[in-house]
């Protein structure tokens, strides 16, 4: 996932691959010191994250300019949460999460 083409004219590209880098650079270093644990934790948590950014998708792109990755990426999230789930305690965000994953059962032609 290229994120660097042409940083210099985009300052937030710039930050955002640097952010990348850095990020990493340092999952590397724990799995180069056998921490897979750890690496698997940081990586189901920005899995997440991004999962819980995209719950509002459709409610703030509007369907002309919807992506069809979107929907084929939380297709995956959800094969890989049906795999390994995800305990959520709070029902409101569990709600939310499944409003994410629920769009990754729509087809990805939207």
């Amino acid at each position: 996932m290229p994120c660097c083409t042409r940083i210099w004219a985009t300052p937030a590209k710039g930050s955002l691959c640097a952010v990348r880098a850095q990020t990493a650079v340092h999952q590397l270093t724990l799995l180069r010191a056998g921490d897979t644990p750890r690496v698997i934790s940081e990586l189901d948590t920005l899995l997440d994250a991004h999962t819980m950014q995209l719950a509002s998708y459709e409610e703030n792109v509007p369907p002309d300019l919807r992506n069809s990755l979107v929907y084929r990426a939380l297709a995956d999230v959800r094969r890989y949460r049906g795999e390994y789930p995800l305990h959520i305690d709070n029902p409101t965000v569990r709600a939310e999460y499944q409003k994410a994953l629920d769009l990754g059962m729509k087809p990805a032609t939207q």
